[in-house]
């Protein structure tokens, strides 16, 4: 029973107790991992070490310029596919891994950039799973937002998944983005008919955050496994080193991250306290003139989208919406604009608030502000 594994806190001691009674469920995970990603790091070695190891001093004697851009050229092509098929191999093996690899994809300097352009795809190009299963979570959501005696997780018919969701929204969500742990639909709050909203956020435009279905179980198994490959080498590392062994701590230091994004309220509370912080400083000041005079300056440098918590739950994340471009398609004159207001914005964090936002990729930027 999953119930053992607490959702809002990581306890890797109760997650290995669960684990370790489901052998043959690590067994079918350990091959589908090696399955996936065992050929291609035997293509990796074998074409950009082996090889050219083997080849090296052969095609040394009488190279000309011709024939050097054509080696790279090759080289060039064999590593954008090869970095295909590391996203596709990831996509397949589901939202840890893609977490893996988006947490690659800001590292121009442990991959090199063919690698990054097609990582940094996972960030908003994972495949989405389907809207009926997304639609049957947010049912379930809202109803326990309401009365969580009412609803014991038991199969909702579609007429009754309609009518809940219709009851908050004018209108059903529409997919408009899939991530690694969930996929993001865009809807509008119902006027204030039955006091679902208040008058102000009536007619407010939403992006719903749904987890994907089975999630749980998925993330915490991979997470066992990283940990217990980390005491593996640790123990090795004890034996033919005098290394300090650090690999189980840095992965449980991962896998506490990792598994606290499944918990949306958390992100609610994160996302609550930036928005206070962050809004009382960069959204104007009063100023005061050498004339004596004050002034307010409105403008509003970052923005952090307003929560909804009255629809919020472990599984469903429901915040304000907000248009914008992504700063890796955002032209340089825009990029140039914000550079300022990013390097006050992380300063901000680390020196002034003393907490900082810990996912910093493209998508997080849009137009002349900043968004989280």
């Amino acid at each position: 029973d999953l119930s053992i594994i607490p959702r809002n806190y990581y306890d890797p001691n109760a997650i290995a107790s669960y684990w370790e009674q489901r052998p043959i469920s690590i067994m079918k995970r350990i091959l589908s991992v090696a399955y996936e990603l065992g050929p291609l790091a035997g293509e990796y070695v074998i074409r950009f070490h082996f090889t050219p190891w083997l080849f090296s001093n052969s095609l040394n004697a009488g190279e000309n310029d011709a024939t050097t851009e054509s080696k790279q050229s090759k080289q060039e092509e064999l590593e954008v596919k090869l970095s295909q098929k590391l996203r596709d191999s990831l996509t397949k093996l589901g939202p840890t891994f893609v977490k893996v690899g988006q947490q690659l994809s800001i590292r121009p300097d442990l991959v090199s950039p063919i690698v990054l352009y097609e990582l940094q795809r996972l960030c908003d190009a994972v495949p989405p799973f389907e809207d009926e299963i997304a639609m049957q979570v947010l049912a379930e959501e809202l109803i326990l937002a309401a009365d969580e005696d009412t609803m014991k997780h038991t199969t909702l018919s579609e007429k009754k998944v309609n009518d809940t969701i219709l009851q908050v929204f004018k209108e059903m969500p529409k997919l408009v983005a899939s991530a690694s742990l969930g996929q993001v639909y865009k809807a509008t709050l119902r006027t204030n008919n039955e006091d679902s909203t208040t008058t102000e956020d009536a007619g407010q435009q939403v992006a719903i955050k749904v987890q994907r279905p089975d999630i749980l179980s998925t993330v915490s198994l991979d997470l066992f496994l990283l940990v217990s490959y980390g005491k593996l080498v640790d123990k090795i590392c004890s034996i033919l080193t005098n290394q300090v062994p650090y690999h189980e701590t840095f992965l449980n230091g991962f896998a506490n991250g990792a598994f606290m994004e499944l918990n949306y309220i958390n992100e609610a509370e994160n996302q609550n306290y930036f928005r206070n912080e962050l809004h009382s400083r960069f959204h104007g000041t009063t100023k005061t003139s050498f004339l004596g005079s004050q002034r307010r300056n409105n403008v509003e440098k970052v923005i952090v989208p307003k929560v909804y918590d009255q629809f919020t739950s472990q599984r469903v994340l429901v915040s304000e919406w907000i248009d914008g471009i992504p700063l890796a398609r955002a032209p340089p004159e825009q990029i140039r604009q914000l550079i300022p207001i990013g390097v006050e914005l992380f300063l901000c964090q680390l020196l002034d608030i003393g907490r900082f936002h810990a996912d910093p990729h493209p998508g997080v930027f849009i137009r002349h502000t900043i968004r989280y």
